[in-house]
């Protein structure tokens, strides 16, 4: 047994203790591992819905785009079609994290970031650690060099393995901003957050649009990208961006029978879509969120299946580019001759499947280890702190 598996076995047994222990004080622990405890009778579950939703359009997105290469498909229109519709996935997860960050509670500095990096980052790096592994080039000289340069790695950003890691990075970047954040949004007017989300809009339609007409334009502002995707998740979430709900909706539904037909007719028109912070990907994903926060109290309370995919959503994400990888190698896809969009179907399923079951298993070994022993350090620091105060 090698020092990798070693570690591995280590944590899974410290893993199983630790459950253990929390099983016998805590009344149903069990189920607690299975269902989000959050999901509450006066919740609005809107937000995750949203975020399901966009897991689930980034794995039909690289099902797609790995089945079309994989059958030796160009771009097509119909493909590019579906591909515009699951692309807003990365829209929906940065404005849907704008939404819940910007809206949520007060907290400390060192509260949030403490909490943020429980909650995203240790995931992150953990899951990182199976990309490390299947890239087989990281400890060819030696296990310490290996962990250095793995660490190296994740600070640098992602590598082949992991090309969806770069919208975690992204949201993680944003999450460092987003108490500053807060207080700007929380301390505008009505008025000045509908200029502020125009603005966001107009220049991201000068920054996409101007460049593929060929012009070239020297304004810019200090939010646009990322950032301004951000802060519209507040808005359109917020009391005075839903006042605009059949604008915005009418404009999404617009701006997709637009983009459709220049799918068809106008060349090199991908880059529009694909571009960062594009205007179109805004307009589809405002519309999606404004439906869904009009409809959350219909909304109904999501059953054991659904709580489950919406508890581990983020871990599905983080995992389901390996699970792909091995579901597109099996001969189950591969010989089965579907076609591009039968073979994209079965693969999106398969890896949606097998991706939940990795992130259970996953999330309550190794991720729950690394938690908790970030808990433990936090909390000891905590108290070391109270019991400063006590003394002064």
């Amino acid at each position: 047994m090698n020092k990798l598996q070693t570690a591995a076995l280590l944590i899974i047994l410290m893993s199983f203790f630790l459950h253990i222990k929390k099983l016998r004080s805590t009344p149903q622990y069990l189920k607690s591992l299975l269902i989000s405890g959050k999901m509450t009778s006066g919740r609005a579950y809107s937000l995750d819905y949203l975020r399901l939703l966009a897991t689930l359009f980034a794995i039909a997105l690289h099902a797609l785009k790995t089945a079309a290469e994989g059958a030796g498909t160009g771009s097509s229109g119909f493909i590019n079609l579906f591909t515009m519709i699951f692309l807003t996935c990365n829209t929906l997860f940065i404005m849907n994290s704008g939404a819940l960050i910007l809206r949520g509670k007060d907290e400390s500095l060192l509260t949030f970031y403490s909490k943020r990096f429980a909650r995203v980052a240790i995931p992150l790096f953990c899951y990182y650690s199976i990309y490390i592994l299947l890239s087989t080039r990281f400890f060819n000289e030696g296990f310490l060099h290996g962990v250095k340069m793995s660490v190296y790695q994740m600070i640098s950003g992602p590598i082949d393995w992991t090309p969806h890691f770069w919208l975690i990075y992204v949201i993680l970047s944003l999450y460092i901003l987003a108490p500053f954040f807060k207080v700007l949004v929380r301390n505008l007017s009505e008025p000045m957050l509908h200029g502020l989300a125009v603005l966001i809009i107009v220049f991201q339609c000068f920054n996409v649009f101007l460049p593929f007409l060929g012009i070239s334009q020297g304004f810019s502002l200090m939010i646009r990208g990322w950032e301004g995707v951000f802060l519209l998740g507040y808005y359109f979430t917020s009391p005075a961006g839903r006042k605009h709900t059949a604008l915005f909706t009418g404009l999404g539904i617009i701006a997709f029978i637009g983009s459709a037909i220049c799918l068809y007719t106008v060349p090199g028109y991908e880059t529009i879509l694909y571009a960062e912070g594009s205007p179109v990907m805004i307009l589809l994903a405002s519309a999606m969120i404004l439906l869904f926060t009009a409809a959350e109290k219909k909304l109904p309370k999501p059953r054991a299946v659904m709580n489950f995919l919406i508890k581990y959503s983020y871990s599905i994400l983080l995992v389901h580019w390996a699970v792909l990888y091995f579901v597109r190698k099996s001969s189950l896809i591969t010989g089965a001759g579907f076609g591009v969009i039968g073979n994209a179907g079965v693969s999106f399923i398969a890896t949606l499947l097998l991706s939940a079951v990795c992130a259970f298993v996953f999330d309550n070994t190794v991720v729950f280890c690394f938690q908790i022993l970030w808990e433990s350090m936090t909390g000891f620091i905590h108290n070391l702190k109270k019991k400063g105060n006590k003394n002064l």
